[in-house]
């Protein structure tokens, strides 16, 4: 796992290991999951309700490469958004601000 710091309220956990991923939910408890759902060894969506089966309240934000279906379907279990890809930084970023901001209740 890595951990970047790119300001004093950011924090990344950049997880490349997906069976180890709702691990790293529990101990850090991150504002914001960003997710692929198709990954090489473990299945996405199952990956998406262990995460709030774990954590009811966790706010995912899936990302694939795949039909739209794949993001259907994760929202329907509750994931908050998806992004299909290539999706930019940018995006990714503004969709995160936007959830701090309804959070914080900021405009």
């Amino acid at each position: 796992m890595h951990q970047w710091s790119a300001a004093e309220y950011v924090r990344v956990f950049w997880q490349l290991d997906p069976g180890v991923t709702t691990g790293v939910v529990r101990d850090h408890r991150p504002a914001v999951v960003l997710l692929d759902i198709v990954m090489p060894e473990k299945d996405g969506i199952e990956t998406v309700k262990e995460i709030l089966t774990l954590d009811p309240d966790a706010v995912i934000f899936t990302m694939s490469g795949r039909d739209e279906d794949y993001q259907e379907v994760a929202r329907v279990l509750g994931a908050r958004r998806g992004f299909m890809k290539p999706v930019s930084t940018k995006a990714v970023l503004a969709a995160i601000r936007d959830h701090m901001r309804e959070q914080t209740g900021g405009s």
